[in-house]
């Protein structure tokens, strides 16, 4: 595939666990990209089949606009695969009018979209749980949607090469109160870059979107597709290509909580998550310590971080344990005070300092929240620009900061 140097690495996601029934996403409008369906041979067969036996007697304009809704429909399936997310569709006419998300961002329309996820059920070609209206809530859930082994075999490899184009807006605010604006600096500066990343290729292409949530400091991270491939259980992210050329992805080591210490004048270590996981009397893992560091960033109060961490294991004992600990190495840790949101606003314009860094150099950059790849000729360019511009945004009043880097490479 022209995406990636490692296709088998697609063979270890088939037939896996179906996804939690909270973890949804709604249709994306993903087409197969500037360079088409070349590769991908079996997903063309099998949409050509699924059309054929499914289209009834439709002909012409007709034909082509149902062989589109089911494409459509495909590739945010072999989407879902990989995200371990259900697809969750309306089943209402009113969903796919005029106005509607469906109907002006993803082109569908009600009829065809019926009749296309209407025969996969037939088939029994995907996993399917009914829509639902929650009047306590007064909420109404979609019919959610997920492939089923026999259809993961036909669609995996379209996955990579589905793209959403690149196109405005580029700033963008969740959950916000009020009549929030983003700033033309903003605007310009994500601008200049979807321009320049326009003509280049990557794995799940998309735009770079800066996205607040409730506010101006608060969020502010760069999204992407890209940095939803797969990376743990499946290595496949690493194991893409920047048009046509396998790259490397550097990461900021312990960010968010490097970035927390140094904005209240402490002098971080290279790794505190170890630092602090040394020092229990039961040391209980590095991942362990990050997943409640950054847990407790994010919260509002102690008990807040608490209820969160009860689904990762933690006990109240443990909880406690990791809390004192943290705080008699570090007493004005800034643990419970919501300063999460914050980190990640400073860590978007990181971000973006770098993406832009590299359109001055015509370097394509990747962003994966506090990582970043580029093809593996510009690692050293990469490295020196990140040690660079982290200090910039991140420092305290005794000093200058320093960052520290890992660089990850394909197997």
């Amino acid at each position: 595939m022209q995406y990636t140097s490692k296709e088998d690495l697609f063979l270890t996601i088939e037939e896996g666990d179906l996804p939690s029934p909270k973890y949804s996403r709604a249709l994306l409008p993903l087409s197969t990209g500037g360079l088409g369906l070349k590769g991908c041979l079996r997903y063309v067969t099998a949409l050509d089949a699924l059309v054929v036996a499914s289209s009834g007697h439709r002909k012409g304009a007709y034909l082509s606009s149902y062989r589109e809704h089911m494409n459509r429909i495909l590739l945010n399936l072999a989407q879902c695969m990989f995200s371990m997310e259900w697809l969750a569709l309306p089943g209402d006419k009113t969903s796919y009018t005029k106005g509607k998300y469906w109907h002006d961002t993803c082109n569908m329309s009600y009829r065809p979209t019926r009749a296309c996820v209407d025969y996969l059920k037939s088939e029994e070609l995907v996993f399917f749980r009914a829509g639902y209206n929650n009047s306590m809530k007064g909420k109404s859930y979609s019919a959610k949607y997920f492939p089923t082994p026999e259809l993961q075999k036909q669609i995996f490899q379209v996955y990579l090469v589905s793209e959403v184009r690149i196109e405005p807006p580029y700033v963008l605010f969740n959950d916000a109160t009020g009549d929030l604006e983003p700033s033309q600096h903003d605007i310009e500066r994500m601008t200049r870059i979807n321009v320049f990343m326009k003509d280049h290729n990557w794995a799940c292409k998309s735009p770079f979107r800066l996205i607040y949530s409730g506010g101006i400091n608060r969020g502010g991270r760069v999204d992407c597709r890209f940095s939803g491939v797969p990376s743990r259980k499946i290595p496949l992210r690493i194991n893409t290509l920047i048009d046509g050329v396998p790259l490397v992805e550097v990461d900021y080591k312990a960010n968010h909580l490097r970035m927390a210490m140094y904005i209240i004048g402490y002098d971080a270590p290279e790794d505190p998550y170890s630092v602090i996981d040394n020092a229990l009397p039961e040391p209980i893992g590095r991942d362990r310590i990050k997943q409640f560091m950054t847990t407790s960033l994010g919260s509002n109060s102690s008990e807040q971080a608490f209820s969160a961490l009860k689904s990762y294991r933690f006990t109240r004992e443990l909880f406690e344990s990791v809390k004192g600990t943290a705080l008699e190495m570090f007493p004005r840790l800034p643990l419970f005070n919501d300063i999460g949101a914050h980190l990640q606003s400073i860590e978007g314009q990181i971000a973006i300092d770098i993406m832009l860094a590299g359109v001055e150099s015509g370097i394509p950059v990747l962003p994966v929240h506090d990582s970043f790849a580029v093809q593996r000729n510009h690692e050293e360019w990469l490295i020196k620009t990140m040690l660079s511009i982290w200090p910039k945004h991140v420092s305290f009043e005794e000093g200058a900061s320093v960052a520290y880097i890992s660089v990850k490479r394909p197997s």
